[in-house]
């Protein structure tokens, strides 16, 4: 009975919302002819083995003694239903079927996708970041999972990547308010990591507060770069969370202390408060709200960033940041400065993704849709990518070049050609 009502939720429930997958990742090949000839469009001109996903989660409840877990709330449909429902969609989205095999069922399901993300017959694959996520601390350097939403280990990963370096680099995770903060970054940076993860918002990271310079300091030596979520935060909310602390203008501390950051998702969603706008010259009695992305791109204007702030592709096909991808679009001079991610897993959320809306915005035809849809019931991953090199500029069919899926000479220490602005019809 227990195991009907299971199945009963999961298809009804579940799979409407977060998973839907009608065949495995191998199955690519046996696709119609229109999503075929759109993968192998897709990778006419770059091989898998020369891609790199920048950010990629991984998520776990502590099964097999990972050191993995996920914010009380998510266990407690009665108190907080949305928070329940949030981690049921978005766990199955990423393979997990029984809560006591939750990790090691969500690195299988991510490593198989990964495997079948290139063409039909193909031998090769990407490599993707695999991103540590720490506790929150507090300013007395005390962490506290009580406001803490998902912790992922720093030696979980590094296991993780171990084993399974073919597909999977480290990207390790640091509170700066640590007291062991720079003790644990020459740690991992003598293990050859070179990008570090945060999420201020939801880590709780005030990056203009002077205890983080010693860190931006130690990480300038070490040569390492910061992947900084920017913009309003929706995933990891549980426990609490701050979207004061994701505005762009925040990353200036660290930059104007010559760390290399990437700017997650462009800041492509939310407002925050401009407080660099001149009150007196703009008739201002307060601080305006302007949108994230505007300050993103204010950053990218200031020549002494150029080689310092980066921004990436992640989640900017989901539905509610559609509006940014064609903005950035729009804005072939910052696409350089541009790194892939997925985001993954939620590109496998099926509430993230409508190719309808991409339609209607001039991003993609009718047919395109109809055959990313195919790609996205076999492998959310591989859709992810063949949609980000389908897609163009209404007016000026401007797409993304190749390069900004391969890997950047300042962030990864591999040669990127200059990038390409290529127009096609």
């Amino acid at each position: 009975m227990a195991s009907s009502v299971t199945d009963t939720i999961r298809n009804v429930v579940l799979k409407p919302f977060g998973g839907n997958f009608s065949a495995e990742p191998e199955s690519v090949g046996s696709l119609g002819e229109d999503a075929i000839m759109l993968i192998l469009d897709a990778f006419s001109d770059i091989s898998p083995s020369d891609m790199v996903d920048h950010h990629t989660h991984v998520l776990g409840l502590g099964a097999a003694d990972t050191g993995c877990y996920i914010h009380e709330s998510h266990f407690d449909f009665l108190h907080h239903p949305v928070s329940y429902a949030k981690a049921k969609v978005v766990l199955h989205a990423g393979g997990v079927k029984e809560q006591a095999k939750a990790d090691q069922q969500y690195i299988q399901r991510l490593l198989k996708l990964i495997e079948n993300c290139a063409p039909p017959g193909s031998d090769s694959h990407p490599v993707h970041y695999a991103l540590a996520l720490d506790q929150v601390h507090d300013l007395n350097g005390q962490p506290r999972p009580d406001l803490t939403s998902a912790y992922v280990p720093n030696d979980y990963i590094h296991k993780l990547t171990k084993e399974h370096g073919e597909y999977l680099r480290m990207a390790c995770s640091i509170h700066p308010y640590r007291p062991d903060a720079i003790t644990e970054l020459d740690r991992w940076a003598a293990e050859g990591v070179r990008l570090v993860k945060w999420n201020p918002s939801s880590m709780m990271i005030d990056m203009s507060n002077p205890i983080c310079y010693n860190f931006y300091a130690r990480m300038v030596e070490l040569d390492m770069a910061l992947l900084v979520h920017t913009g309003s935060e929706f995933s990891l909310t549980a426990g609490g969370s701050d979207d004061r602390l994701s505005n762009p203008l925040l990353l200036r501390p660290a930059l104007d202390r010559h760390v290399k950051i990437i700017a997650a998702h462009c800041a492509a969603h939310g407002k925050s408060i401009d407080f660099e706008a001149d009150l007196t010259q703009e008739g201002l009695d307060s601080f305006p709200m302007v949108e994230n992305f505007e300050l993103f791109l204010r950053l990218m204007r200031e020549e002494k960033y150029e080689e310092l702030l980066f921004g990436d592709l992640s989640a900017l096909a989901l539905v509610h940041n559609c509006d940014k991808l064609l903005r950035v679009l729009e804005n072939p001079w910052i696409h350089n400065r541009l790194v892939n991610g997925s985001d993954y897993p939620l590109p496998a959320v099926n509430l993230n993704v409508m190719t309808t809306y991409l339609v209607k915005k001039g991003l993609l035809s009718w047919k395109e849709r109809s055959a990313l849809n195919q790609i996205y019931s076999v492998n959310p991953l591989l859709f992810d990518y063949v949609l980000k090199r389908t897609v163009r500029h209404p007016q000026t069919q401007q797409k993304f070049a190749r390069t900004l899926f391969k890997a950047h000479p300042f962030i990864d220490n591999k040669p990127r050609p200059h990038a390409e602005s290529f127009i096609q019809g």
